[in-house]
């Protein structure tokens, strides 16, 4: 089980790279999605693609976030402090 869907998450992230390996053989601009995507298929779907991947990081960030949130108040209720009066940001300093 486990290991065919590593086996087959191998394979699509092969063919992703080999897929923006021959685009950039084409494309002679350094960038990521967004430049392949405008040179491409132009200035709309660039945009569109830009801003889905700035929408991206920031619900992962929010999320990778929100999950650290709890090892920092049980870090912080072993040394005392109630969760519902603590301020997350004091912890750290």
């Amino acid at each position: 089980g486990i290991v065919l869907a590593f086996g087959i998450a191998g394979v699509a992230a092969l063919s992703s790279g080999l897929s923006f390996a021959q685009l950039g053989k084409y494309v002679h601009t350094s960038g990521g999605a967004f430049e392949y995507s405008e040179a491409v298929f132009g200035e709309l779907v660039g945009w569109l693609v830009g801003w889905s991947t700035v929408l991206e990081i920031t619900l992962s960030s929010s999320a990778v976030s929100r999950g650290m949130r709890g090892y920092l108040f049980g870090w912080g209720s072993s040394l005392g402090h109630d969760e519902k009066n603590t301020d997350p940001v004091a912890l750290l300093l």
